[in-house]
């Protein structure tokens, strides 16, 4: 014998003369789901995007904003980053660097031997970063006269030494 239809994502509810449709959908995909599917191809396309432009086209879709920032996990921190973060001539936005480092939570290693003219900012840099990546496991950093504001607390992370400057306790 047959057995009778059920209706498994659609059931219609006829209330006060109105007819309503409740969908139900899965949480749960299958592997060879289209959503899958698509979710690994904009990680495959956001890769290839600069880091500015990751920040750009994140408005873009709801899978965009989920996966712009997941393949992030390396970072070079120079005076043009610095100057980003900058909102006056000295003073750092930390709020808009604790967002940039919660978005890239996926961060293992910070280069930041770019830093030439903003090296007293470093600090401040490094430390948010700490606090907000918890996969960081290498920094490459110059050492400069003020360094031992944040060496003693990230020395162990600290791999490649690129030059010293005017540093002579170290």
């Amino acid at each position: 014998m047959a057995q009778p239809l059920i209706p498994k994502r659609t059931s219609h509810v006829i209330t006060n003369n109105t007819r309503e449709d409740n969908t139900r959908q899965s949480k749960n995909y299958p592997k060879n789901s289209m959503d899958r599917f698509g979710d690994e191809l904009s990680q495959v396309l956001v890769s290839y995007l600069s880091f500015d432009d990751r920040f750009r086209y994140e408005c873009v879709s709801k899978r965009f904003r989920k996966t712009v920032f997941e393949s992030v996990v390396d970072i070079d921190i120079n005076d043009r980053f610095i100057n980003l973060v900058t909102f006056n001539a000295k003073t750092i936005d930390t709020k808009m660097l604790t967002t940039i480092a919660i978005k890239c939570s996926h961060i293992e290693t910070i280069d930041c031997r770019g830093i030439r003219n903003r090296y007293g900012s470093v600090s401040t840099v490094l430390h948010t970063f700490r606090h907000k990546c918890l996969h960081l496991r290498q920094i490459y950093c110059n050492l400069w006269r003020n360094s031992d504001q944040w060496i003693r607390s990230l020395g162990p992370l600290v791999t490649r030494i690129g030059d010293i400057y005017g540093c002579v306790e170290c």
